[in-house]
């Protein structure tokens, strides 16, 4: 039976220091990515597998890291799941997956989990942290929601700037009647999008009706709804920004049901860019998020936290991007 490699073969492999391999498989972050590069194609090479037992018992770590969803119906939790997933495998770490559904029983339960010392760390999607998770004092990095505790890391992105663009695209193609669906009234980054839809509509010196603005809870259901509620309501109106891209196709098969085409009759832009989104008829025009980097970076400050007792929690923001497809033209008229 071939006897496994040893953290030194894959060293030598990669023309590195044992120090730098065990760097980069712990904390990616702090390596260069060539080095890192480099690293993980000898691990891979090597068949290298570290002795994450071994390791756990001179640590006391269970070297499990949980990560909570709100939704797990929600194709855009999955994609930074899978940048979760990424960091934590390159770094030893295995991840538990919990589905809260909004949940308090369900919350009470994982918060149960953390005080046990079944996890190291959590790393938590929700639009909201627990009251009962910040009395443990235990390592937190909340993932695209806004917590405004500046004691707890975050991993964002720029909702107001990412906003803007949907808005900017929309009126350089000759837009001035847009609508807007907005997400759920209990969550900040809701209130960030809005914010930054109605300042941007300001600057570029469009009107902003009451008529037009529909409340949704990022699904696509509430976008079927709140489209037939613009509708309903009589404003004319020629394209819709929505607050996600779920929303967006919710929104998008209530004007087909309505006898309107997209984009000849109205646009719509949505906000996310699951995957799902390239592939609709038509594609749909939506603002990125890097979503695999949002999860890979919020793996790599939660270890520096568990490693670092003089750690301070920090904020990143990564930027978006606009992604131009079908779903948008300009107005007819």
């Amino acid at each position: 039976m071939k006897r496994p490699s040893t953290i030194k073969q894959v060293a030598e492999r990669a023309n590195v220091s044992i120090a730098t391999i065990s760097r980069a498989l712990q904390n990616p972050s702090v390596v260069a990515p060539e080095t890192r590069d480099r690293v993980m194609a000898a691990v891979a090479e090597l068949n290298y597998v570290p002795n994450v037992q071994a390791r756990s018992l001179r640590t006391s770590r269970s070297r499990v890291i949980l990560a909570l969803v709100p939704d797990i119906t929600n194709p855009f939790f999955g994609e930074i799941i899978r940048g979760i997933e990424r960091g934590a495998f390159e770094t030893g770490y295995s991840v538990l997956l919990g589905d809260t559904q909004h949940d308090e029983a369900r919350e009470a339960s994982y918060a149960s989990m953390i005080a046990s010392g079944q996890v190291d760390g959590l790393l938590t999607m929700m639009p909201h942290v627990p009251e009962l998770y910040y009395r443990q004092r235990f390592p937190i990095v909340t993932v695209c929601e806004y917590v405004a505790d500046s004691s707890i890391s975050r991993v964002r992105t720029d909702n107001p700037a990412g906003i803007a663009l949907a808005v900017r695209h929309l009126a350089e193609l000759g837009h001035r009647q847009i609508a807007y669906i907005g997400g759920r009234p209990d969550q900040p980054i809701s209130d960030e999008r809005e914010q930054g839809f109605r300042s941007t509509m300001r600057q570029l010196g469009l009107p902003v009706s009451p008529a037009l603005m529909a409340v949704g809870n990022f699904t696509a259901e509430s976008g079927a709804r709140a489209a037939k509620e613009l509708l309903d309501g009589g404003a004319p109106f020629t394209a819709i920004c929505c607050a996600s891209d779920e929303t967006a196709v919710g929104a998008m098969q209530t004007l087909r049901n309505h006898g309107l085409k997209v984009p000849n009759d109205v646009s719509i832009v949505g906000f996310d860019d699951i995957p799902l989104s390239q592939y609709l008829d038509p594609p749909l025009t939506t603002v990125r998020q890097p979503t695999d980097r949002l999860g890979f970076e919020a793996v790599s400050i939660l270890l520096e936290q568990l490693r670092n007792p003089k750690f301070e929690p920090r904020m990143l923001v990564l930027p978006t991007e606009m992604m131009v497809r079908g779903s948008t033209a300009p107005p007819r008229n």
